[in-house]
């Protein structure tokens, strides 16, 4: 490192400066460098192209003689020419429908039956459709609402009219079903039908009364008598008291 003292650098020179390109230093009217090193002027850059001699009759007659062992070239292959891709959902439909159940065989049968695409010219040719010349696209055009079915509510009766058949329709279908059909019973319906018995307790009184017939009759008869005997006793089951002639009984928590 020598000290320089120039227009250009002013103090300890270093190689770094020349090879790194953050501190090389900007030319006025020259592109910035960026400090590789390139080789001399006798230096060709490209692939070179090493001329083996012959010419065109030596490589097709005897290409293959003056080619080293170590660097021999293979033979030119012959291209098939372009073909379309296998078909595997014909061959495969063709080898279901000829028996064929495990993998060897239908590796077999692949191999036999080769199926190929078909070009998508050919498959478009045979998928497009003449259209007739007297064809309109487009939706038809609607008719016009008549004002006076409008004006007299046609729409409304008629609307009223097929909602009343839908409903005896439905009523119909569900009358059917349950008279067709059984109906099973659950728990819970059981138990809503169910009607604890209510014990009957009679009030003391002397035996000697017993064959002695009552003297007032407050019903206006008989089956009146047993009817409301026969609803008190329905409505027993849910009141107080040892004869169930008290208050109702509240569930828990009201």
């Amino acid at each position: 490192m020598t000290a320089v003292v120039n227009g250009n650098f002013v103090g300890t020179y270093r190689e770094s400066y020349e090879t790194n390109p953050l501190l090389k230093k900007s030319e006025l009217g020259r592109p910035l460098n960026r400090g590789f090193t390139l080789p001399g002027d006798d230096f060709v850059y490209g692939v070179a192209n090493h001329d083996k001699g012959g010419g065109a009759v030596q490589a097709v007659m005897h290409w293959d003689k003056n080619m080293n062992r170590g660097n021999k070239m293979k033979l030119p292959v012959l291209k098939k020419k372009d073909q379309q891709p296998k078909d595997y959902i014909s061959m495969n439909k063709a080898a279901t429908q000829s028996g064929v159940t495990t993998s060897r065989e239908l590796a077999q049968f692949r191999e036999v039956n080769e199926m190929r695409l078909k070009k998508s010219y050919e498959r478009k040719a045979k998928q497009a459709h003449r259209i007739p010349v007297e064809a309109v696209f487009g939706h038809s055009t609607r008719p016009s609402t008549p004002v006076f079915d409008l004006l007299e509510h046609k729409y409304q009766e008629k609307w009223i009219q097929e909602k009343r058949q839908h409903e005896l329709h439905t009523r119909e279908k569900k009358q059917h079903k349950m008279l067709n059909g059984k109906i099973y019973e659950t728990k819970a319906s059981l138990l809503r039908k169910f009607e604890p018995p209510v014990q009957q307790n009679s009030f003391w009184h002397m035996p000697k009364w017993d064959k002695v017939p009552a003297h007032l009759e407050t019903f206006r008869s008989t089956k009146a008598r047993d009817v409301s005997f026969q609803r008190h006793q329905q409505d027993g089951t849910a009141r107080k008291g040892i004869f169930h002639h008290g208050i109702y009984e509240l569930p828990n928590g009201c």
